[in-house]
């Protein structure tokens, strides 16, 4: 994959897919420093998502937070370049590593402090072991594509993951903070 995206981003590989789109991982031409760049397709009924993700990460700036630097956009795709988080998902994590509870409640704590700070405007509403990410035992919080800001409405459709979202998220009533909350009692569960 030896594309440049925008004059300036060489694209290394793809870090993953979802539902909404997929993460590129490419390097700054001319910073030498590494990007993850969302791709999302113009044609993708979620493409509010790109607006709602860009606009919720321009006014986060917390170390367990991926920072936004630009978002473009072609014919199909729009983009948002965001910092790379070098690490592995929870679930990549977890697959090959042995943890004792004080490392999980360690983990726990990091995820209970990056929430602490994303409640004060924000609700993510898809929280799971996906979307974090660990890197030397230091927790990321990433894809913030399903987030809604705390008292600028909701959307009246189902957004998270199944086994992670709460009762409202699936039922159509409106999220808020306990929702996540609820998201993150799943995950304690799939740690332990």
């Amino acid at each position: 994959m030896a594309a440049v995206l925008f004059d300036k981003y060489f694209v290394l590989n793809t870090l993953g897919a979802g539902g909404t789109g997929r993460v590129l991982l490419a390097e700054h031409i001319y910073l030498g420093v590494k990007r993850a760049i969302k791709v999302i397709d113009k044609d993708d009924v979620l493409k509010e998502s790109f607006y709602n993700e860009a606009s919720v990460l321009k006014n986060l700036s917390h170390s367990g937070i991926p920072a936004i630097y630009d978002i473009e956009e072609d014919e199909s795709h729009y983009y948002i370049i965001e910092e790379y988080i070098e690490g592995e998902s929870m679930v990549s994590y977890f697959k090959h590593k042995s943890c004792d509870i004080s490392h999980i409640l360690d983990i726990s704590i990091q995820i209970c402090q990056i929430l602490e700070y994303v409640h004060k405007s924000v609700v993510h509403l898809d929280i799971k072991p996906q979307n974090l990410l660990i890197n030397n035992n230091k927790v990321y919080l990433v894809d913030f594509g399903s987030s809604i800001e705390i008292n600028g409405g909701y959307r009246r459709y189902h957004m998270g993951t199944d086994n992670y979202s709460s009762p409202e998220q699936k039922s159509g009533c409106e999220p808020d903070i306990r929702s996540d909350i609820y998201s993150f009692g799943r995950i304690m569960e799939y740690m332990y």
